[in-house]
């Protein structure tokens, strides 16, 4: 991983975090200048010693948000006036005014962009983040984030430095970047039926061989299934399968990049491995275990054949479970899916691709007069998400509304995500306290752990539907992120070359070129064209853009 190393300055957040937390954080000279913004926060006579301090007058702050039609808001809120608007406004003295939101938020934003119309506090992605800073349209925050993040925030940036780093040009810092769930939430999973792999014996599927066995079993054994591997037109166990032959072609969706051989950097497309794949689903879908007409079906349907158990086995995302509730309706409480260990050709452990994981950045317009506001209420999203609950000053019922119904996703440009290998970890030994009737005794750091445990209990205990997905997702020591914690300890993450945001040439050919392999692996896993076909299907991928992707992902990552 290609990265600018700079542990020394969120080393000196962190200390500055701590400080202010204890009430002396204003010890520390904040610069002056616009440029860090320093002395944005003098109202009159306040001096803020406490990134938790409201300010003594109300301030407005211009926001942007995604539309969010999927949300349900409580009464009195919708996504201009949010639960975390009200909180803000009452804790902080802060008013976020939404002046626009968007189903499309990126061309929304590149509109706003191109007409100098900015609000004062946004989310952009990559691209957008390079073209602000290029035209000094964005406020340089060093200062204010050294001087008021929480310790909390500032432990995740210093915890997630390759992330944190692309936040900074010329060593000053321009943006509190979104981070990511943890790696362990980026790798695809190996799902079967629970209760149909139990009637089978519980047995080892550690080879391609046995999967094919347990496949077969599968069609014999149960009547309604007619092809044992869920596939739809989008191929998705197909690309989240190669690994299965040692090809690393993606890592969740997105495009691997690995060491040629010859001191350069090559598409995972071009790996060997990947005809192997291509070769040995094509007998398959021969052999039956596919859906012959899978090129047709769409991801609801694919998701019809496993709760109907037309399918029983697919490899998809460790979220997985959510969208198979049905399975516990339609045959037996034992019926929901299960993540087994990746089996290989060879039997040797799988490697698992792993992408650069940031896919926003938060950003403040140039010039505004209260920058501080972009670290304080991150600080306090990440204070009420994850400490609140862990230290008693916050109940679940306080904190229940910010969560659920997807009200987490509402609060604009003030939010990061975290890493979830932790709260696993502690969820799954707080499961294994319930079972041993232990859980009242338990000792919870996370307060998201204490609202997963909470989630997982509503199936556990109370067989309510709604608990299935997070029980399915960490509920027990075969659930997706479970082994994706094994997958970490093991030290089974490929990670990609490309460490950072991708050129725009990637953007510009990417979605045409990836077009190009997807058309032409479906023909061939159908036997539609001759499987040596696949080599003319890779040099037009190198002609159509393949070449160019390549040649500039050398240029930004290479040595």
């Amino acid at each position: 991983m290609k990265r600018n190393k700079l542990f020394m300055v969120f080393a000196a957040v962190l200390a500055v975090a701590v400080m202010a937390a204890c009430g002396d954080g204003g010890a520390a000279d904040g610069g002056g200048g616009t440029g860090g913004g320093a002395a944005a926060a003098d109202m009159g006579d306040f001096e803020r010693t406490d990134w938790r301090q409201p300010f003594p007058e109300t301030v407005t702050v211009t926001i942007s948000n995604h539309e969010m039609a999927h949300v349900i808001f409580d009464e009195g809120h919708d996504v201009f006036w949010t639960l975390w608007a009200d909180r803000w406004y009452n804790e902080f003295n802060v008013v976020l005014d939404t002046v626009w939101v968007s189903a499309d938020y990126e061309l929304q934003m590149n509109l706003s962009i191109a007409a100098g119309e900015l609000p004062d506090m946004f989310e952009v992605n990559a691209v957008q983040f390079s073209q602000l800073l290029e035209a000094n349209l964005i406020e340089d925050i060093t200062d204010v984030v050294q001087r008021w993040s929480s310790p909390a925030l500032a432990r995740i940036m210093s915890n997630e430095q390759s992330v944190t780093d692309t936040a900074y040009r010329d060593g000053r810092m321009f943006s509190i970047p979104r981070y990511h769930f943890g790696f362990i939430t980026q790798t695809p999973y190996f799902w079967v039926r629970r209760d149909w792999w139990e009637q089978a014996g519980s047995p080892d599927i550690n080879t391609v061989a046995d999967l094919e066995a347990f496949m077969v079993h599968l069609t014999d054994a149960h009547d309604e299934v007619e092809f044992a591997m869920a596939l739809n037109d989008g191929l998705d166990s197909f690309w989240n399968s190669t690994r299965l032959w040692h090809a690393h072609t993606r890592g969740a969706g997105t495009r691997m990049w690995l060491d040629d051989g010859q001191g350069g950097i090559m598409s995972a497309y071009e790996q060997p491995e990947l005809f192997d794949a291509i070769t040995n689903w094509n007998r398959w879908f021969d052999m039956g275990f596919v859906r012959p007409d899978f090129a047709t079906q769409d991801w609801d349907a694919m998701t019809a054949d496993i709760v109907t158990g037309r399918s029983a086995v697919e490899f998809n995302g460790n979220w997985r479970g959510w969208g198979l509730n049905s399975l516990v309706e339609n045959f037996t409480e034992n019926s929901y899916m299960i993540a087994l260990p990746f089996p290989t050709v060879d039997g040797q452990p799988a490697r698992v691709p792993i992408h650069f994981a940031n896919y926003a950045y938060d950003v403040v317009r140039r010039g505004f007069e209260f920058p501080e506001i972009l670290p304080i209420l991150t600080s306090d999203y990440v204070y009420l998400l994850t400490e609140a609950p862990a230290i008693g000053t916050m109940t679940l019922e306080d904190i229940g509304p910010f969560t659920i119904n997807d009200n987490h996703h509402t609060s604009g440009p003030f939010r990061v995500t975290f890493p979830h290998y932790d709260d696993v970890v502690e969820v799954l030994n707080a499961m294994d306290a319930w079972h041993a009737g232990t859980l009242d005794d338990f000792q919870f750091v996370s307060g998201y752990s204490i609202i997963y445990v909470d989630e997982i209990l509503r199936w556990v205990r109370d067989r309510e539907l709604d608990g299935v997905g997070r029980y399915v997702q960490m509920g027990h020591r075969m659930s997706s992120l479970a082994r994706g914690v094994e997958f970490e300890d093991q030290g089974l993450f490929l990670y990609t070359l490309a460490w950072g945001p991708h050129p725009q040439e990637v953007l510009d050919f990417g979605t045409i070129t990836d077009s190009i392999l997807s058309e032409g692996i479906t023909r061939l896993i159908m036997g539609l064209d001759p499987l040596d076909h696949w080599w003319t299907i890779l040099e037009d991928w190198r002609q159509a853009g393949g070449n160019t992707m390549t040649e500039a992902i050398n240029r930004d990552f290479g040595n």
